[in-house]
């Protein structure tokens, strides 16, 4: 019966932080991305002054007067989205191949003591073997007794 082992991947310091700030970027887009879509179907509410306004509405035309574009918040958060997963594309792919590389290093190394320890001499082979294990010395024999 062969036990099976499970391997854990560690990952570096440097991919954890790669995927938390994809990770900020992507949430940042869907964020601008509901609110683009919100802007089309919630409709104004009227205030105690009697005129009609929608926060979200007042920030998408904020947004399209501030970068002088005719830009929704719906397209920006797209664009804002879509380069989140460029950008986690690349950086799964450097460190898949990273790791890759590192296993076929480990792999190597291993055949290469298997192909020396194979293609060592058998009586050069030293086998420690612990105090406890080892044979007892024979006793000397005893002096002739003379009479």
């Amino acid at each position: 019966m062969e036990e099976e082992t499970k391997q854990v991947k560690k990952l570096s310091k440097g991919e954890i932080a790669w995927i938390s700030i994809e990770g900020v970027v992507a949430v940042l887009g869907l964020f601008f991305l509901v609110i683009g879509i919100l802007v089309d179907y919630v409709p104004p509410k009227r205030n105690a002054l009697g005129e009609y306004s929608n926060w979200m509405l007042n920030w998408q035309n904020g947004f399209q007067t501030w970068s002088k574009t005719t830009l929704s918040l719906r397209w920006l958060g797209i664009i804002i989205l879509l380069i989140a997963v460029f950008v986690s594309l690349i950086t799964l792919n450097h460190y898949a191949k990273k790791s890759d590389v590192n296993d076929e290093r480990a792999i190597r190394r291993a055949q290469r003591l298997q192909v020396l320890s194979q293609s060592a001499p058998e009586e050069a082979k030293v086998v420690d073997v612990p105090a406890e294990q080892k044979p007892a010395e024979p006793a000397a024999p005893a002096a002739p007794t003379t009479k």
